[in-house]
């Protein structure tokens, strides 16, 4: 009987007439809500963790066939080579598999917000995400890949990456002789 009374209870909450309705119903249809994202966020993670890991054996697969390249001489014949275009080959494969694991993070976070809007979890990966690409950028000096992965990054993480991606900074310059005339470009 107790049970009866407890679902009893919890039925009648969500009953128009009653104070907490409406508060009810929608704290439940967020928890669904989350519940349906909850494995577009796993898929995500694990595709993470498996980008990561491609693109480190991607990245040591290039640094090997690079030094092959600077090993074989150029003009030696195809049987010579066959460790280097066999290297090339296998580098090229791992570059395609991190790619395409990465654009499986993508889909599978933008599945989560797709079902829940304002997923955090979902959110802050791909605002992670975005970030991480945007120093790679940085670094490069690839100025067009840096403003677009700002962009990204802005609309899934604005409110822990923002001050970050503020490009505001103070000099100061000592100069010898003291009052020289320097100009910034």
């Amino acid at each position: 009987f107790a049970e009866a009374a407890d679902a009893w209870a919890q039925v009648r909450t969500l009953m128009p007439a009653h104070p907490g309705a409406a508060e009810n119903v929608t704290e439940m249809r967020a928890k669904a809500k989350s519940a349906e994202a909850a494995p577009f966020v796993a898929q995500g993670r694990k595709a993470r963790e498996e980008y990561v890991a491609l693109s480190k054996d991607a990245q040591d697969r290039r640094a090997e066939a690079e030094r092959l390249d600077q090993e074989i001489p150029h003009y030696e014949g195809g049987e010579k080579k066959l460790p280097l275009w066999r290297a090339q080959s296998a580098a090229d494969q791992a570059g395609d598999d991190a790619v395409l694991r990465q654009a499986d993070i993508v889909v599978a976070f933008l599945s989560a917000l797709g079902v829940d809007p304002g997923n955090r979890d979902a959110k802050a990966e791909l605002a992670s995400l975005y970030y991480g690409e945007y120093e790679e950028a940085e670094k490069r000096g690839d100025a067009r890949q840096r403003r677009a992965k700002e962009k990204m990054v802005r609309l899934f993480g604005e409110e822990t990456y923002g001050p970050r991606l503020a490009r505001e900074g103070t000099l100061e310059l000592d100069t010898n002789p003291s009052g020289a005339e320097v100009e910034l470009l």
